[in-house]
């Protein structure tokens, strides 16, 4: 059964109903962008490249939460040093030192067009569903 407000608490009421919906919206889409950036370094970290010089490129793939805002968190990808500076080198392709060209390996564009609409997807759906 309802509670039964009166017109003097109805803004309150409301207020804070408003409040409950944002809070358990904001923990469910903080739940699904942890799971996706986990997802997104799983996929890497299978998919990255495995050269002579980097053998351990892959094992420098980590994820943080860089911020925590009350509209939701805000989540990282990134490679920790020494190898950081090898992933956009990697992902786009660089000139060697013969005068050639290496091939780009778009690891992280494909780990990223795979999880992503997922994500955008479960998000309208916890927007939807209330």
């Amino acid at each position: 059964m309802a509670d039964v407000v009166s017109i003097d608490q109805l803004v309150d009421a409301v207020s804070e109903q408003t409040s409950l919906y944002h809070k358990e919206l904001i923990e469910k889409i903080n739940k699904l962008g942890d799971d996706s950036v986990k997802k997104i370094a799983k996929i890497t970290r299978a998919t990255a490249p495995v050269g002579k010089h980097t053998p351990h490129f892959k094992d420098s793939i980590a994820t943080k939460v860089l911020e925590n805002r009350p509209c939701g968190n805000v989540y990282a990808w990134y490679v920790k040093p020494p190898n950081h500076r090898l992933t956009h080198l990697i992902a786009n392709g660089h000139e060697t030192k013969n005068g050639g060209r290496t091939r780009k390996n778009p690891f992280l564009e494909n780990a990223l067009n795979e999880v992503l609409p997922d994500y955008d997807k479960k998000v309208e759906e916890a927007c939807s569903d209330g």
